[in-house]
């Protein structure tokens, strides 16, 4: 017999071997199903406590993208991370929610069935079966050694409590095959339903996230392309040595010579005489950096080497300089400028 088939309660009254059989098949159903019952509490209770610890780390990881994308100068970049990160908080909120729904839906009906419910019941009323048919047997032990009036009517009343027991424990067991399994069933749908509206929230929020999602492709993409046209151009203004042989002795404007001194170029247009001027080399300043102005002027830059006090044990200080307006201007000291 199969359990999915209820008992006939009728059947209690004859007590055959084959009521028995069914008894004890919904015995080992009732019993198999409180040991899943306890694995699945012990395995909720452990997903409870991983899931909670999940929930903590991902906020934190989630808060601190928020404030990442605050400190972000680029407000595309910012916009972007922040919608994101609030996104992802959301989500991760709801699916908290979908663990505590595993727990009160599925998880927490059964443990209450089992410790005081409907196969608690069902545990009860096997052992007091047990103890009312040993009770019946024994008085039927009585009646055969004796056979008394009394004697029979001890039977007859040892039987009577014996099959009214069997009978209520049938009804336990058509409850827990039938309704109590149905609930099981519809609390595991109430939970399938939950999980597919969460994912279906998730992605909604995802798709309606992704033209910010190509935004931000298409807005890293120019920033890379930009900085590496700004690399370039730094590396063509990178400073070059130069040779003792060839070339013409003059440096470009920003280059040392092998002494470390710059060269200052003339602004005015070469000449085309057809006579051409001797090499000469032109003044050189201290390592210095030598700009124009957007009025045409020289700005120049760069540190001086002061001497701390004029004596032959002076220590030599370095200190940052700018020429602004025809003055010379000192910025404040720096531990890290102090050269001896």
């Amino acid at each position: 017999m199969s359990t999915d088939e209820l008992l006939d309660i009728s059947e209690a009254v004859t007590d055959s071997p084959q009521y028995r059989g069914r008894l004890r098949q919904m015995d080992a159903y009732a019993a198999a199903l409180e040991t899943s019952i306890a694995g699945l509490g012990k395995a909720s209770k452990q997903l409870h406590a991983v899931s909670a610890d999940y929930h903590t780390r991902t906020m934190d990881v989630m808060q601190r993208l928020t404030q990442l994308a605050r400190q972000t100068p680029d407000p595309v970049v910012d916009q972007t991370l922040n919608d994101y990160a609030t996104i992802a908080i959301e989500i991760e909120r709801n699916r908290q929610l979908q663990a505590g729904q595993l727990q009160q839906i599925v998880v927490q009906p059964l443990l209450d069935s089992a410790d005081s419910g409907l196969l608690y019941q069902t545990r009860q009323a096997r052992r007091q079966i047990d103890a009312l048919q040993n009770e019946y047997e024994s008085q039927l032990g009585k009646l055969m050694a004796r056979h008394t009036d009394r004697a029979e009517r001890d039977v007859d009343l040892a039987k009577q409590k014996y099959v009214q027991q069997v009978q209520l424990a049938s009804l336990d067991y058509n409850k827990l095959v039938s309704e109590h399994r149905a609930e099981l069933l519809e609390s595991q749908l109430s939970l399938m339903y939950a999980q597919y509206a969460y994912h279906h929230q998730a992605f909604a929020a995802l798709r309606d996230f992704e033209p910010q999602m190509r935004q931000l492709g298409t807005h890293i993409g120019d920033m890379r392309q930009r900085a590496r046209e700004h690399i370039e151009e730094a590396r063509t203004m990178v400073v070059q040595p130069r040779t003792e042989t060839g070339g013409s002795g003059y440096l470009q404007v920003g280059q040392q010579d092998s002494d470390g001194m710059l060269r200052v170029e003339s602004l005015d247009e070469p000449h085309d005489d057809d006579v051409p001027e001797p090499r000469r080399r032109a003044q050189r300043r201290s390592l210095a950096s030598i700009s124009l102005s957007p009025h045409g002027l020289f700005q120049i830059s760069g540190y001086l080497f002061l001497r701390s006090q004029y004596s032959l044990m002076a220590s030599w200080q370095r200190r940052w300089f700018e020429i602004r307006n025809g003055v010379l201007v000192h910025t404040l000291p720096d531990m890290r400028d102090r050269e001896s």
